[in-house]
């Protein structure tokens, strides 16, 4: 299902945008094969993860129409839930009521009426089961106004619920490798600060490609390719190069992925020992070499 990945950035004037390239199909997957980006009217961009991607082209044609021209972001996120949900009740009705004579309206009206309770219930069922794994972030500036102004906004909308504004956590996440981004972004956030609150895109670029490497461990997000790209108010994307994402990515490894401390066994041997059970902090502290007593005071 993969990952697709948005962070507000240089107050808020900036978006920066990942994504893998990989795509699953059953029992079988591929690497560096569909884009996942869609850029909008130059002030918006839309992600996507997930498998059924044959969807995603109609998806964007009839949400771009149902916008039309100047649209905010919300107003793109909301077009982009009706869509999937269009998508969606077409295909139920291809794949399960069109053969019995209904569409989806017609079932829901009349269904129960005109079918006996189990092939009413039967069809029930499967209706229920059919549905499109494809979630859409939704990042960029609002409508009108000039750059000085504009601000950027982070939208989500999988067509199950209204869409969800991300703004006051500046970031969001989608798809398998979502779990692992998220939490790693998180981590950062609480250590060093939100990149929508700093000045410039090096950091925030830096905090969703290392996002996306830690949801590399998913087996459903790809490894071979990212892709990454900024956008500015009133300004073409800015993508950043194969070659670029490599050499952060080694940098990024060999300096900010998780790691071991050295000489970790002789840091915490102590704490494998066997204590009676302490009736209290201070007496454990008092059974703790002089070393884990310092490790445990800060």
């Amino acid at each position: 299902m993969s990952v697709a990945i948005s962070l507000l950035a240089n107050h808020r004037k900036a978006t920066v945008n990942v994504t893998d390239t990989k795509v699953t199909f059953g029992d079988f997957a591929a690497d560096n094969i569909a884009p996942k980006d869609f850029p909008l009217f130059k002030k918006c961009s839309v992600l996507v993860a997930g498998n059924d991607i044959e969807h995603v082209k109609p998806i964007m044609d009839r949400a771009t129409a149902i916008v039309g021209k100047n649209p905010s972001v919300s107003d793109v996120a909301e077009a982009i839930n009706v869509a999937i949900g269009e998508r969606l009740h077409a295909e139920i009705t291809r794949k399960v009521l069109h053969k019995h004579g209904f569409d989806v309206n017609s079932f829901r009206d009349e269904g129960k009426r005109k079918c006996p309770p189990s092939a009413y219930l039967g069809l029930f069922n499967r209706v229920d089961q059919v549905s499109l794994s494809l979630k859409f972030i939704v990042s960029g500036f609002d409508s009108g106004g000039s750059s000085h102004s504009a601000q950027g906004h982070i939208y989500a909308a999988d067509g199950q619920g209204v869409p969800v504004c991300y703004d006051p956590v500046g970031m969001w996440a989608v798809g398998k490798g979502a779990h692992a981004a998220l939490s790693y972004l998180a981590f950062l956030i609480q250590r060093h600060g939100s990149p929508s609150r700093e000045e410039g895109t090096e950091l925030a670029l830096f905090f969703a490609l290392g996002a996306k490497f830690m949801a590399e461990s998913c087996g459903e997000v790809g490894s071979q390719t990212t892709f990454a790209y900024i956008n500015e108010y009133g300004r073409p994307p800015h993508y950043i190069s194969y070659e670029a994402i490599e050499i952060i990515k080694a940098m990024w490894t060999l300096e900010a992925a998780p790691r071991i401390p050295e000489h970790l066994p002789e840091k915490i041997s102590g704490f494998l020992k066997e204590f009676p059970a302490p009736s209290s902090d201070k007496e454990l502290m008092a059974k703790l070499p002089s070393n884990q007593k310092r490790l445990r005071a800060h």
